[in-house]
């Protein structure tokens, strides 16, 4: 089996700010997994609308950093499929 390999395009500064921010709020990248911490809100419909009840911000991707530290092993190339309903 033949790997092939090639460089990661270059992003710009301006296109990574960006993506930093946006209607779901701050976005950042999770050293660990390259899986993005997020600002998670529990809502309620209530009138047609939405009243948020419970907000957790940047919260960690935690089912894939149960099995996934690419900053111990940056070789890693495993895909992962994690059960949540355990």
């Amino acid at each position: 089996m033949t790997r092939i390999t090639a460089p990661l395009p270059t992003i710009s500064l301006a296109v990574l700010a960006s993506l930093a921010s946006g209607p779901a709020g701050k976005t950042a990248i999770d050293p660990k997994t390259h899986h993005c911490s997020l600002d998670v809100y529990i809502a309620e419909a209530q009138n047609r609308a939405f009243k948020v009840v419970q907000s957790d911000p940047q919260q960690p991707p935690a089912d894939t950093a149960a099995v996934s530290d690419l900053k111990k092993n940056p070789g890693e190339d495993q895909q992962y499929v994690v059960d949540v309903k355990t």
